[in-house]
């Protein structure tokens, strides 16, 4: 491509040499009607500076060669931000499923509380026909599925009203006593007693074989030594050696013959053993239904029947009693 300036005539010019990358073309007369400036293409431009020699660029090639790292770079920005975009989507669909998770938990842990959830009571409702003062009631829980279940007990929204530290500093628990926590089902009390207390055993008793299995697996993966998992039976209360301290939280309602299984359970405790029942009251927001709950002084009146005299009836629990019974004539220990 080549440009053309008409100039005036009969004027002198002097017209500069350029070597950068355009041509001069003039007469050879001092005088001249015309000069022509050639612009070349950009390609053909070359940077003729001896420092870059043999290797030297035309600016087109340079040009072309700083778009590619401009475009380059932008494709880096942009792949950033993308992933930058990307991580933050997956982390907050994460925290949803998360708060979807701890809502589903917390609904399914209160359907549990005050209605012992609709597969329990189908499960249970032939179970509820002992004669305990025209309470119905049934020691035997299905929760096959202790995985399950553990959403439910180790539900964190439990904590707030069972308040295991507070239950757990209540029962001063010392070294080498030995402890059986009826109806342990996934070691909620169990393990808490068993870190307070580290040479103490706990017995974690329960009927369900799959509770048992799964606190055997969860003993191994706290590396909790003094937690031992126990199966106990339904109607007779037999451990396997005497115990100081037998703790049992939201199960009495459950328990066939009542009046019978304390009087067996006698055998099984030291003289200065203790028995804890936590269990929910009448008036309580949450727990079984109503008609299944047991009113603490028939708890007192039933125990005494069964030969306990009451030693302790604390009260911090917002939904719960805390009673603590000794075998009768036997030392109150303070």
């Amino acid at each position: 491509m080549a440009l053309s300036y008409p100039l005036n005539e009969g004027r002198d010019v002097v017209r500069p040499s350029y070597q950068f990358g355009a041509t001069t073309e003039s007469h050879s007369s001092a005088r001249f009607s015309e000069t022509q400036i050639k612009i070349q293409p950009l390609d053909q431009i070359r940077m003729s500076t001896p420092f870059w020699g043999r290797h030297s660029l035309t600016i087109g090639q340079k040009l072309r060669k700083g778009m590619v790292r401009l475009t380059v770079k932008s494709v880096q920005i942009y792949c950033f931000v993308l992933a930058l975009t990307i991580s933050a989507s997956l982390g907050l669909a994460v925290r949803e499923t998360h708060a979807q998770d701890n809502v589903h938990a917390a609904a399914e842990s209160a359907e549990h509380a005050t209605t012992h959830t609709a597969e329990q009571s189908k499960n249970n409702s032939a179970e509820h026909t002992h004669p305990n003062k025209g309470h119905a009631a049934g020691y035997h829980r299905e929760f096959k599925n202790a995985k399950r279940w553990v959403k439910v007990f180790d539900d964190p929204a439990r904590d707030k009203w069972q308040m295991p530290s507070q239950v757990v500093e209540a029962l001063h628990v010392q070294p080498k006593d030995i402890v059986a926590d009826i109806g342990a089902g996934t070691g909620y009390f169990s393990f808490r007693i068993a870190k307070a207390q580290p040479k103490s055993k706990i017995y974690a008793a329960d009927v369900e074989k799959d509770m048992l299995s799964f606190l055997a697996e969860e003993a191994k993966r706290q590396r909790t030594k003094n937690v031992v998992p126990y199966e106990i039976k339904t109607s007779k209360p037999e451990l396997p050696e005497k115990v100081n301290l037998v703790l049992i939280v939201d199960t009495f309602h459950h328990i066939d013959d009542r009046v019978q299984y304390f009087k067996d359970l006698q055998s099984s405790l030291t003289p200065d053993a203790r028995l804890v029942i936590v269990d929910f009251t009448k008036e309580s927001p949450v727990g079984p239904p109503k008609d299944h709950r047991i009113d603490k002084y028939e708890v007192i009146s039933e125990l005494k029947e069964s030969g306990y005299s009451l030693s302790n009836d604390k009260k911090f629990l917002p939904y719960q009693y805390y009673l603590e019974f000794r075998k009768t004539g036997e030392h109150t220990r303070k």
